[in-house]
């Protein structure tokens, strides 16, 4: 059996669509395969959000210290406000997707 990679749901020879396992991991299933659908964990995703915004920051950070960018500013209060700003900003985004997709999937 193949599928295609863009498709999301594959007529094979037997007649039957499967769901790419995508699709099933999101709990996003067709009508046609019942599959529970799981709750995302919101805290979890929040700490992907802060993790990943952290991330950003350090590597905006390390790119404007290559370029002599902070010259006439406080280095250590700057970073530290956008470590604060972006990790909980990213949190903040990232655990209201997962909260409204759990609703969604409620209803």
């Amino acid at each position: 059996m193949r599928y295609a990679s863009v498709a999301l749901a594959v007529q094979s020879l037997d007649g039957y669509e499967h769901c790419c396992d995508q699709m099933q991991w999101l709990g996003l299933a067709m009508a046609g395969n019942p599959t529970p659908r799981k709750r995302w964990n919101t805290a979890g995703a929040a700490l992907l959000g802060a993790g990943l915004g952290v991330m950003l920051v350090v590597a905006h950070e390390i790119y404007e210290i290559s370029l002599g960018h902070l010259d006439n500013v406080d280095p250590f209060i700057h970073i530290l406000s956008e470590f604060a700003i972006f990790g909980m900003g990213a949190a903040v985004v990232f655990a209201a997707i997962a909260d409204i997709r759990n609703w969604l999937v409620r209803r």
